[in-house]
């Protein structure tokens, strides 16, 4: 369970996870929180980079930069989605915005319906 999110390319994870599952079956669940995706209009903003520790600062009143920001984001989200799927994992996404039960009923039921 992660967000998945990382300086480093998704690879050496996703690699350790694939490994891991000829032996065991392994569920990706992709923590995700919409707010994530998104910077305030609020002027400059000092961020720091919570994996490398580095702090930096954006301009989020400019649209430019919130859009560079989104856009980034969206990639790496659908990048590292992409890699799990190369490693035949199932992947299970919950955003903070929804049911986590509906969101793992959903997936099982999906899942029981597959092994048929």
């Amino acid at each position: 369970m992660s967000d998945f999110l990382s300086p480093e390319p998704s690879a050496t994870y996703i690699r350790r996870m694939k490994s891991i599952s000829g032996k065991h079956e392994i569920i990706a669940v992709m923590l995700s929180d919409p707010g994530e995706f998104h910077l305030p209009e609020a002027g400059i903003l000092t961020v720091r980079d919570f994996e490398t520790g580095r702090e930096f600062l954006l301009d989020a009143s400019d649209a430019a930069t919130r859009r560079s920001y989104h856009d980034q984001k969206t990639r790496d989200y659908a990048h590292t989605l992409q890699s799990l799927k190369n490693a035949d994992m199932d992947c299970i996404e919950i955003h903070t915005s929804g049911s986590v039960v509906d969101t793992l009923n959903r997936y099982f039921r999906i899942r029981e319906k597959r092994k048929r």
